[in-house]
């Protein structure tokens, strides 16, 4: 028979180990705060950017995936001038 101390010291291992995997979660599967929206015309683009860090860092988006992530929330004039930039001879790159 194991003593307390030896119990609890297994218990918590145990706990441990089935936590590891959820602490493991790839930063482009979160999504704890929702990205909003660009359309261009009269909405400012600096709030804006500022709405799109602010869900880069909590949902913990590195720079890697920060195009990738936010060009399908582009919205008219604003996906228009992606798509053309896309097309110019030196494209930015994703």
């Amino acid at each position: 028979m194991r003593s307390p101390a030896a119990q609890i010291g297994l218990l918590i291992q145990q706990m441990q180990a089935a936590l590891a995997p959820q602490i493991n979660i790839p930063n482009r599967e979160l999504n704890l705060v929702l990205y909003p929206d660009f359309a261009g015309g009269d909405q400012d683009p600096m709030t804006w950017l500022d709405e799109v860090e602010k869900a880069f860092a909590a949902n913990l988006i590195n720079d890697n995936w920060k195009i990738v992530v936010i060009v399908p929330h582009l919205r008219r004039s604003a996906a228009m001038w992606w798509t053309t930039c896309q097309r110019q001879p030196n494209p930015i790159n994703v």
